[in-house]
């Protein structure tokens, strides 16, 4: 869809891959082209990611249900319940809502995602389950466990609409396998065929006619009396007693009934196809319409809230697509988020800088505006009621302070109390206010 192809432009910007390297995560290709951390341990992953945030002491809030969102003071007011079940409500300048699909409930999910995006009045795609197994009209129970190397093909009728390769697991309900998951995401509403059928190749490697003389061939090898003799060698017994069934093959093994085989074997055809539920989908289809979102994922016309990953409508293929989608989305949302945010602190400043100039405030500004706060903030910084604060950097703060102060006619120092130090951990909660009066009353009223 044209929609999606500014998106995963942002995906391919952000370098999920170059992102977790420089996180330490150390990772191997396997021939298929996956992607997999070294050690082959998904809890690495976890652990890097938890260890990152720490680094740059982000505060977790886990076991949390968001009840309301709604747009304040140019931001936004999340309200939640938190594990006690007492309500919270916090205020921020930009909100990524990461919350997934509705696949694999017995992980967690509930499809909460979705809900939550049309609550924010975002236009919806019917949900449901992608890549999942396979439910069929008339499965074979005995053959619940077996796994074969097949070609499966969805045919619209006899018309073949998508073909995957890979190994196909026979379960009590129908069809499994990655191959078969493939062709569910196809079995999509609005998309369905009206009479979809799986078809199995499991000989794909050779056409019909050279399978019927291999065949002729092997029943002469074996010059067995038994069924489970005439597959040996070639195909699990179970599997092949299942194809000689629905080939509707006599007793009589002689060459000239093996062409039936032959043709079940390259067209078996299993009908009456239903995708499974969530708890077998590995991803959600549907979801919040990319048309919702711009480029960096920010939901239009609401700057600064941001929908990631599984609740949007995007879902692909088995073999890492969708972690690299989940991922690579939430990176491009989260510098565009950063982005957002040294906008609003420019804004501010401009703001800040103007009223001084007209009321006799002080301004204090130092380096680059559009920087990383939390890069340029030092252990504390003085701050006095008369002071606007646009920035806080590392050098030179108070002596510019005192030297803006000095240098106006009209500054009055025995006017200007007291100054008060700030170590990081209260500053950085006080950066919200427009002026350092409103700091110095905080601290004062919080003792």
């Amino acid at each position: 869809p044209a929609a999606l192809r500014p998106l995963l432009a942002a995906v391919d910007a952000a370098a999920p891959l170059a992102w977790f390297e420089q996180l330490g995560l150390y990772t191997r290709t396997d021939e298929a082209g996956r992607v997999y951390p070294y050690s082959n341990q998904a809890a690495d992953v976890l652990a890097l990611l938890e260890l990152h945030l720490q680094r740059h002491k982000v505060q977790l809030r886990t076991g949390c249900t968001v009840s309301t969102l709604r747009q304040s003071k140019g931001g936004y007011a999340v309200q939640f319940a938190n594990p006690e079940g007492d309500m919270e409500s916090l205020r921020a300048d930009a909100v990524i809502c990461a919350m997934g699909g509705a696949a694999g409930p017995q992980f967690g999910t509930d499809g909460f995602g979705t809900r939550f995006a049309a609550a924010c009045g975002g236009q919806m795609r019917p949900l449901y389950p992608c890549l999942t197994a396979l439910q069929c009209a008339k499965p074979n129970k005995s053959l619940a466990g077996i796994r074969a190397k097949a070609a499966a093909r969805l045919l619209d009728g006899d018309r073949v609409l998508a073909e995957e390769m890979g190994e196909v697991q026979f379960t009590d309900y129908g069809l499994s396998g990655i191959c078969i998951m493939q062709l569910s995401g196809l079995l999509a509403p609005g998309r369905r065929p009206r009479a979809p059928v799986v078809e199995l190749d499991l000989f794909p490697e050779l056409s019909e006619m050279d399978l019927t003389r291999l065949l002729a061939r092997h029943a002469i090898q074996t010059a067995s009396d038994t069924l489970a003799g005439f597959w040996t060698g070639l195909l699990n017994v179970k599997l092949g007693y299942a194809l000689w069934e629905a080939a509707n093959m006599p007793n009589n093994r002689s060459v000239k009934q093996m062409q039936p085989l032959a043709h079940i074997a390259k067209h078996w055809r299993f009908e009456g196809l239903t995708p499974c539920g969530w708890r077998q989908a590995q991803t959600t289809g549907g979801g919040l319409a990319l048309t919702e979102v711009e480029s960096t994922f920010q939901f239009r016309g609401c700057p600064g809230l941001y929908f990631v990953g599984e609740t949007l409508d995007c879902a692909g293929s088995c073999g890492g697509f969708n972690l690299h989608w989940a991922f690579g989305s939430g990176l491009a949302a989260g510098q565009d988020a950063a982005k957002h945010l040294c906008t609003l602190q420019c804004g501010a400043q401009c703001q800040i800088q103007h009223h001084g100039a007209g009321s006799g405030s002080h301004t204090v500004h130092k380096g680059d505006a559009a920087g990383d706060l939390g890069q340029r903030l030092c252990h504390g910084v003085l701050l006095t009621k008369d002071v606007h604060v646009a920035e806080v950097a590392k050098e030179g703060v108070g002596e510019h302070v005192q030297q803006q102060a000095g240098t106006r006619r009209d500054d009055h120092l025995d006017q200007i109390p007291g100054a008060v130090t700030i170590l990081i951990p209260q500053l950085e909660h006080l950066m919200c206010h427009g002026t350092a009066g409103d700091a110095d009353d905080e601290l004062e009223h919080e003792g």
